[in-house]
């Protein structure tokens, strides 16, 4: 069953919380007939409910990157399973990179997008906002996901506490 249900996350935002069960998967999912369309379907990667959340759903997103979509004239769709996409948004969340299923997707679509670059020279965008660019950057640098966002093990210590620096810009025309 791919169920539909709004309700109220942690920080107030608005979500989209849905269920899909593997077993119903050809009644629900199986496409009917194609959509021709001008416009884009980009894909936002969902991520795990916990603590309240739960009852209504075992994934959600927020509805404020499907209004972001909208709003520029593109088709939002969650990605549970394979479609045809023309890019996708990583969002911002509070998933835990090395223990949440968000973070093998992640890693796949950036795969696919760069082999088909690679390839065909053909470009998927990615927009990865908050937690989803520090995803992107973590897997484009190379960095072991063992630790997740947590590992600081590449950062370096600096003397810049409590420091004002002016910012000279030039004058334009």
């Amino acid at each position: 069953m791919l169920m539909f249900g709004i309700s109220l996350a942690t920080f107030g935002h608005l979500v989209l919380t849905f269920e899909y069960h593997e077993a119903e998967k050809q009644r629900y999912l199986a496409p009917r007939r194609v959509i021709k369309t001008n416009r884009p379907v980009i894909g936002i990667v969902t991520q795990e409910t916990g603590g309240r959340m739960v009852q209504f759903g075992s994934q959600y997103l927020v509805a404020v990157y499907v209004k972001f979509l909208e709003s520029a004239g593109a088709r939002a769709a969650p990605i549970l399973y394979p479609l045809n996409l023309t890019g996708v948004i990583l969002p911002g969340g509070h998933v835990k990179l090395n223990k949440s299923r968000y973070t093998p997707v992640g890693r796949r679509l950036l795969e696919l997008a760069i082999k088909a670059y690679d390839e065909t020279g053909e470009v998927f965008p990615i927009w990865g906002e908050c937690l989803g660019l520090e995803l992107v950057a973590m897997i484009i640098s190379g960095r072991n996901l063992s630790l997740g966002q947590y590992d600081q093990s590449f950062l370096s210590l600096t003397d810049a506490r409590n420091i004002s620096l002016k910012l000279d810009l030039p004058s334009g025309n």
